[in-house]
């Protein structure tokens, strides 16, 4: 669900990035042979399995994956794992893409547009003073609505607690769970980021009733359908016949898929995230030919101290790389996309590892190729 605590990225070692050269956007091979030895010598220093698409410029892909459990190299790229909080993507351009319809501004506030004064009472109480009327669908997005997230706390109770795939949420509970275990974190309207799911879970909401239809029902609809995602599901109505699983600390483990819902409960595989995220940084989602270059140049709010910033629903790897990072119970997984034509995309099925660092490493590999 994207909850772990950022690490020191900025320690990777990038000394080893040389500046290939690349004949009309192909991939170079000395850029094949760095994914390659990153790929292997992360999954075998974690014992964890790690697999990477990566394309280039004219849409050829390049796939490596290793397995550090077995020792073995990894062959089928086709199987489905748990995205994660990459799915906030496609709840965010839903959102979006209802705000070019006009049925909703970015600045108007929550309360009107999904009223619901019961299941918001004490939601953002603070010194006394509920502040819920402030927030807007924009602080949703960008996670600056101060919302208290519904997690009891670090991963591994969570896990002792909820790893139960059977386990059956609606999105009041988990908002009425945020409630019941944590205290806001802020005043809305102050500039500040706190990342929530809680955030993701109301914008679910939002779609379901601006639209008419189920929030699966309408991102199959108007993103999966229109890009050609067709091996993407959503946990909670479905799942693939075959599927990997997922580990915490080298152990199985299982997530309810409803515990995620609109915040993080898609099921996909390497192929499919590519067409999503070359499609987003492309704007095919959107009527609005500008809307992209409002999304990629919008004031972003830090995450980590000028490394990753968080826009509406996207983030941003200090401006070289625009996507999304998700986090399960078991899993870890990122995509981006690169203004050089680059995309990249992983899955690591470790959620106690970290996932920040291949995804900066793969970003610097990947502008490193067309330099």
């Amino acid at each position: 669900m994207f909850r772990k605590v950022l690490y020191m990225v900025l320690l990777l070692p990038f000394a080893g990035i040389t500046h290939a050269q690349s004949s009309a956007g192909v991939m170079p091979d000395s850029t094949k042979a760095l994914i390659e030895g990153y790929v292997k010598n992360y999954a075998t220093q974690h014992k964890s399995l790690f697999m990477v698409s990566v394309t280039d410029k004219g849409g050829s892909k390049y796939y490596s994956g290793f397995n550090g459990r077995t020792g073995s190299a990894i062959k089928d790229f086709n199987t489905p794992f748990e995205i994660g909080s990459c799915s906030k993507m496609f709840t965010a351009t839903a959102i979006l893409q209802l705000v070019e319809q006009g049925r909703l501004s970015l600045n108007d506030p929550l309360v009107k547009v999904l009223p619901n004064p019961a299941l918001y009472k004490d939601l953002l109480v603070i010194d006394g003073k509920d502040y819920t009327d402030s927030v807007t669908i924009l602080d949703l997005l960008h996670h600056s609505s101060g919302f208290a997230d519904y997690f009891v706390g670090s991963d591994s109770m969570e896990i002792a607690i909820s790893a139960d795939k059977t386990l059956q949420f609606t999105p009041e509970q988990l908002i009425r769970r945020s409630k019941r275990l944590n205290k806001p974190y802020f005043k809305p309207g102050t500039g500040q980021f706190k990342y929530s799911n809680v955030n993701y879970i109301l914008l679910g909401m939002i779609i379901e009733k601006l639209s008419g239809m189920k929030y699966q029902q309408y991102i199959q609809t108007n993103i999966l359908k229109p890009a050609g995602l067709k091996q993407t599901w959503f946990g909670s109505v479905s799942r693939p016949s075959k599927e990997l699983q997922g580990h915490f600390e080298g152990k199985p483990v299982e997530m309810p898929p409803t515990m995620a819902w609109s915040a993080g409960e898609m099921i996909s595989t390497l192929d499919d995230m590519t067409r999503f995220i070359r499609s987003w940084f492309t704007g095919k989602f959107f009527r609005d030919k500008n809307r992209m270059e409002t999304l990629l140049q919008q004031d972003y709010l830090s995450m980590a101290a000028g490394i990753i910033d968080y826009g509406l629903g996207n983030l941003t790897l200090g401006k070289k790389a625009w996507g999304h990072a998700g986090q399960t119970f078991g899993w870890q997984s990122f995509m981006g996309a690169l203004p050089n034509g680059y995309s990249f995309v992983f899955g690591i099925d470790d959620a106690s590892v970290d996932g920040w660092g291949p995804a900066v490493l793969l970003t610097e590999i990947a502008r490193s190729a067309e330099r």
